[in-house]
């Protein structure tokens, strides 16, 4: 059972550590006298209006043979491909994505419940990853895709073909955020604030949709909204308090 002269030594413990987990890390100088130094993160954003664009389509197709269902495939994707290429889409911006065989199952009901017990057929599916550099045409691109056989798509996405710009100012953007922070916090707790002693980019982001800001813009008979995309850059700067 503890005593008041113990429960005095646990409580001045505890206060004792909850002050030293509430202090400015403490770093030794040269001199060997204690620095005090505060750490932060910033994060910053840059936005731009996209001029590339990705999307992943192909051909699905369907027969009761392995063999008359990739036959088919082949035939309307060489003319899906053709017809891309002729569209401007050029050879290296086309890559093969998925391509996959697999069997087409019948359903037989069985009481109330079906199930798949039997192949009837076989699926035969190829897409290609395509990056459009011209999107005053991405429209017409896609049109005229669907009409030469195109049956499957998905996964459009928008992007930059020099990114490194946005990537800078959004660097710029983390590292005023970082140093607005850590004003903040020594002027809140009337400490002087010191220079820069470390500094480390955590990453850059990929560019993403910015759904809020996009605005239809119709392209022939496909209506594609471009909108803008936004990059992103996170640091963390550890400074020293004078």
């Amino acid at each position: 059972m503890l005593n008041s002269v113990s429960i005095t030594r646990l409580s001045l413990v505890g206060a004792l550590a909850f002050v030293l987990a509430a202090a400015p890390a403490l770093a030794a100088t040269e001199d060997g006298a204690p620095s005090r130094t505060m750490t932060v993160s910033g994060n910053g954003i840059a936005t731009g209006k996209p001029d590339i664009a990705t999307i992943n389509l192909g051909v699905l197709s369907e027969a009761e043979t392995a063999t008359a269902a990739l036959a088919e495939n082949n035939q309307k994707m060489a003319t899906l491909l053709s017809s891309l290429k002729k569209a401007g889409i050029k050879e290296k911006d086309i890559q093969t994505s998925r391509f996959d065989v697999s069997p087409r199952y019948a359903k037989n009901r069985v009481g109330s419940s079906y199930r798949e017990n039997r192949i009837d057929g076989y699926r035969v599916s190829n897409q290609v990853h395509v990056i459009v550099r011209d999107l005053d045409r991405f429209g017409k691109i896609l049109d005229t895709a669907v009409g030469d056989g195109a049956n499957a798509m998905n996964g459009i996405s928008f992007g930059f073909s020099d990114p490194e710009p946005l990537v800078d100012k959004a660097r710029i953007n983390a590292i005023l955020d970082a140093k607005r922070k850590a004003a903040l916090y020594a002027e809140t707790a009337e400490i002087g604030l010191g220079k820069i002693l470390t500094f480390q980019e955590q990453h850059s982001g990929t560019p993403q949709p910015r759904q809020a800001r996009m605005k239809a813009e119709s392209m022939s008979s496909v209506a594609i909204a471009v909108g803008e995309s936004q990059i992103s850059a996170s640091v963390t700067i550890t400074f020293e308090l004078n």
